[in-house]
């Protein structure tokens, strides 16, 4: 069913519904969680800016729904700081009144669009009725045209036998037969009126789009380049904002990190939070190389992008295969893999079932060729 074509107050309910949806991963550090919440009210800040209510009100509910409920669940709730909490607290309060406003400017708005809807309804069924006249006086139309074809047909027919009715001389045995002449029906086109189809209206899809600066790719490779020289994979971290409710890459962060031939890991992830905090970014996914083998998600990738996914459906993960001259854009599939990975309990490298794939082609990006993009290595610092 369109979401326009729910009750208000039923939308409203589906949404409230689908923010208290969310689920806390334990093996996530609790600190990744208060990190996404701040990354998630500027997004939401972003939406209400741009009058995009619905949004803003899912994701202030989805904050509220984690920091007020879900997160005392997770195991290292007990381990934060008097401070800590309290900076969250505080943001608590903020959120509440901002919820509340927008809940209202979202059932009128849900008010709207259901009353539009209706309209629609209407005017489609009376186009459809119209149509339908339309045709049935056609129909008849041709019928009575038939009818005075036919007629018109059997006085010509009458005509032509008086004619050829034989004089009262006598007749000869090879008297001549008359010959008729043969009349043509003209066929009739019938060309129907052409009704409203709703379903070739736009609709929306499940993930925004986010978009790559083409740059950002070769940047990357260049600074992996000596570690790939010897080896060693490199990774990265991919933040931007949100503007038009598309997602755009315009920061690539390089924290500081341990690399080995097949793996990669980042330190001092504080350094990198401030970073992101100073320039006001939202985390989009990562990248990273792999010095000598294609383009793919490993296991321990899979595990690895999970906790960005989770975090942010629209996270990609960017795999780099300068030996193969490779570039993947993945993501982990919805109905299966994102699921799969994170009931995982296995650590490093381990197998995982490939069917029904765990990964996908990402389809939600777009590579922009003139995007600009900004570096941050926190490697030379």
């Amino acid at each position: 069913m369109e979401p326009h074509a729910q009750d208000p107050s039923t939308r409203l309910q589906n949404v409230v519904e689908f923010a208290n949806s969310f689920k806390i991963d334990n093996r996530i550090p609790i600190r990744r969680y208060f990190r996404s919440g701040k990354e998630m009210l500027r997004m939401a800040d972003v939406y209400n800016k741009e009058g995009n209510y619905e949004n803003a009100y899912t994701l202030y509910l989805k904050f509220l729904t984690i920091f007020i409920e879900k997160i005392i669940q997770h195991p290292e709730y007990y381990t934060l700081s008097p401070v800590e909490k309290a900076q969250f607290n505080g943001l608590v309060k903020e959120v509440f009144p901002k919820t509340e406003t927008l809940k209202q400017q979202v059932l009128k708005k849900f008010h709207q669009d259901h009353k539009q809807f209706q309209e629609e309804t209407e005017n489609q069924k009376k186009q459809e009725d119209l149509t339908k006249i339309q045709k049935e006086l056609e129909a008849l139309h041709m019928k009575q045209k038939k009818e005075a074809l036919q007629k018109e047909l059997l006085k010509t027919v009458k005509q032509v036998e008086v004619k050829s009715e034989p004089s009262q001389q006598p007749c000869h045995s090879n008297a001549d037969k008359a010959s008729y002449p043969s009349i043509k029906v003209p066929a009739v086109s019938h060309k129907g009126v052409p009704s409203v189809d709703r379903s070739l209206k736009p609709r929306t899809t499940g993930l925004k789009t986010v978009v790559v600066p083409a740059l950002l790719l070769n940047e990357f490779i260049m600074l992996a380049h000596s570690n790939t020289e010897n080896n060693i994979e490199t990774c990265g971290i991919l933040a931007g904002k949100l503007a038009h409710n598309q997602f755009w890459i315009t920061h690539l962060v390089i924290p500081k990190q341990n690399g080995t031939s097949d793996s990669c890991s980042t330190q001092n992830e504080e350094e990198l939070f401030e970073v992101q905090d100073k320039h006001n970014l939202v985390t989009l996914g990562w990248i990273h190389t792999h010095p000598t083998q294609t383009a793919f998600l490993s296991s321990v990738d899979l595990h690895t992008h999970c906790s960005y996914q989770l975090m942010m459906p629209e996270a990609i993960a960017i795999v780099c295969a300068p030996k193969y001259n490779e570039t993947g854009y993945f993501t982990l599939t919805t109905n299966h893999g994102l699921d799969s990975i994170a009931s995982c309990r296995l650590q490093g490298f381990h197998p995982h079932p490939s069917n029904p794939p765990l990964f996908e082609v990402a389809t939600h990006i777009e590579v922009h060729p003139n995007a600009p993009v900004n570096v941050i290595d926190l490697r030379r610092f």
